[in-house]
């Protein structure tokens, strides 16, 4: 379609066919807001290209059709945020990026979904009180690396890396609405950091660990 770029269409694919999205492409999200707090919230999602077929989804302002909870570091280490059910189907929940988070979804009692990043994997069950809800959804260490795990990780990293380059897995995991559910997708990259200040480009890759893109999904009810 003239006019669209091509960050849009591959936005479009995700909203509109995740798992076909996660089969093609693979994402990494940023954000230039929610980072300050714990609390995230609604939020406006861009799409660009970064290199060969990794996309960088861009959390670029506070209020839209899209949501965001923060991966933190300090507080109780649990970003949060709180998202409506009935959400319009091609919704997007983001966080950051996870290598030895967790994330877990709560249904409420006042019809919203409360979605959690663990910074650590243990820091909910350490919570002075129990998160309000019901859990509808818990995404482990092992559900997004796959049952090799670490193992797996320090394999590929350290193959590739060398005394120019650190490379490091990373793994987004997204929500998506559709169809009366929502898909909590997998998108698994290989961040390449070059160490010499001459030549520090960043270059992502992607990897496929074991098992399917799309990891859980829970109803939107």
């Amino acid at each position: 379609m003239s006019g669209t770029s091509p960050g849009s269409s591959v936005l479009l694919l995700l909203r509109v066919d995740p798992l076909e999205a996660m089969k093609r492409y693979r994402f990494v999200v940023e954000t230039d807001v929610y980072k300050i707090g714990s609390l995230g919230g609604s939020c406006t999602v861009s799409c660009s290209h970064i290199n060969d077929n990794i996309y960088r989804l861009q959390v670029t302002a506070i209020g839209g059709s899209d949501f965001y909870y923060p991966y933190i570091t300090t507080g109780d280490s649990v970003g949060r945020c709180y998202v409506p059910v009935g959400q319009e189907d091609g919704t997007l929940v983001l966080t950051g990026g996870m290598n030895g988070c967790a994330a877990q979804v709560k249904r409420q009692t006042d019809r919203n979904f409360a979605f959690y990043h663990d910074k650590n994997s243990v820091s909910i069950a350490k919570l002075p009180d129990a998160l309000p809800g019901t859990t509808v959804c818990d995404i482990s260490f092992a559900d997004y690396a796959g049952p090799s795990g670490g193992v797996y990780q320090m394999t590929v990293t350290s193959q590739l890396s060398n005394k120019m380059f650190v490379t490091l897995y990373e793994h987004y995991v997204i929500a998506v609405k559709d169809a009366g559910k929502w898909h909590m997708m997998n998108s698994a990259v290989l961040r390449s950091q070059g160490l010499d200040p001459k030549n520090s480009k960043t270059i992502f890759m992607t990897y496929d660990p074991a098992g399917s893109p799309r990891m859980k999904s829970f109803d939107d009810a």
